[in-house]
């Protein structure tokens, strides 16, 4: 395993010789051993005499750099110097690519096409203003006034223009002429679906035969051995075709349980005295789920109190107990025997 090349540390190599301690050291502070923080480097500032700014590029400040590219000289601001076009003897304002507006116009790119007219190409060979007269009246040099409207190219025809140079009724002798037709004996229609055109498709769809007359297709039975029923589905009746789509086949393997025609007889609960229709084994939903719950379609189920109530403890009495085991009647009656005992001095004192 390569280790770092300090020595005395077998630090695992990450970069340049050194583990990776010694390797941040060394990016940080230029010395693997260095110890504290990277001494900063001396601030730099603008080389134009008396210009304190700070350093932007090629030994200038920010303002002076600015004006070193633009106009090739630091102090230009000082100077007042202001950029012209560089045609000669023009003295307009800097506009873009060392020219002004007009003659901007007028050198970058092709000039327009027309005669006499300098200024640069927009679209199809034309400046702006001859492509407008050229877009409105269908000639650069045109005047006021409406375009002249297009026609149809075919000779002797007066018909508007609607598309590829044709009015609309030659272009569809266009789109006839182009497209394939239906292949029909003596139709010139266009094809529609299958080669034929709508209206024999229609009749080959019907009849089964594009030139056929109005006598329906012979009807589609089953194909199944034996069964003359109508066609359904995938060559076959309705009875067929359901055990194809089940069973993988038209003959039934296994039984297939359905309905009953008609209407079902209901039938009632079998429990005496109840008359509600059945649902489950001959019993109505209340005695069906008293069945499946108890197990007994005729359980009743005891309430019972969460309260337990004693007894009162007088001999042949039922009633339950109220207060100090007797219930209210012989409670009251004990109260009295008691008050009528006691002295009638601790009576006045209660």
């Amino acid at each position: 395993m390569k280790v770092c090349k300090v020595d005395g540390c077998e630090g695992k190599h990450r970069a340049k010789g050194y583990c990776n301690k010694h390797y941040k050291k060394f990016d940080k502070y230029g010395d693997p051993l260095a110890v504290g923080e990277r001494p900063k480097p001396p601030e730099r500032f603008c080389s134009v005499d008396g210009c304190e700014g700070k350093h932007a590029a090629f030994g200038y400040c920010e303002s002076h750099y600015y004006y070193l590219r633009e106009y090739g000289d630091p102090l230009a601001k000082d100077k007042k110097v202001v950029k012209i076009c560089k045609v000669n003897g023009c003295e307009g304002k800097y506009f873009s690519k060392d020219y002004c507006r007009k003659h901007y116009r007028k050198y970058h790119g092709e000039p327009c096409k027309v005669d006499g007219c300098e200024n640069k190409q927009i679209s199809k060979g034309y400046c702006n203003n001859h492509y407008k007269r050229f877009r409105k009246y269908g000639d650069p040099l045109g005047k006021a006034g409406k375009r002249p409207e297009k026609g149809c190219k075919v000779d002797g025809c007066e018909g508007k223009y609607h598309s590829k140079g044709y009015c609309i009724n030659h272009y569809r002798e266009y789109k006839k002429d182009r497209a394939d037709f239906c292949k029909a004996g003596g139709c010139k229609n266009k094809q529609e679906a299958k080669g034929y055109c709508s209206s024999h498709y229609r009749r080959f769809m019907l009849y089964g035969d594009p030139l056929g007359n109005a006598e329906k297709s012979p009807e589609r039975l089953c194909k199944a051995d034996g069964c003359n029923k109508k066609h359904y589905g995938k060559g076959y009746c309705y009875f067929h075709y359901t055990h194809w789509v089940l069973q993988g086949r038209p003959i039934q393997l296994k039984p297939i349980l359905l309905k009953p025609p008609g209407p079902r007889a209901a039938t009632f609960c079998k429990i005496e005295g109840c008359n509600k229709k059945a649902e489950g084994l001959e019993l109505c939903k209340r005695h069906y789920s008293k069945y499946r719950k108890y197990g007994d379609p005729e359980f009743v189920k005891k309430r019972e109190s969460k309260y337990q109530f004693k007894e009162c403890i007088t001999e042949g009495c039922i009633d339950n107990a109220a207060i100090k085991g007797y219930c209210k009647k012989h409670y009251d009656e004990q109260y009295r025997r008691a008050r009528q005992d006691r002295d009638p001095l601790d009576i006045k004192r209660d």
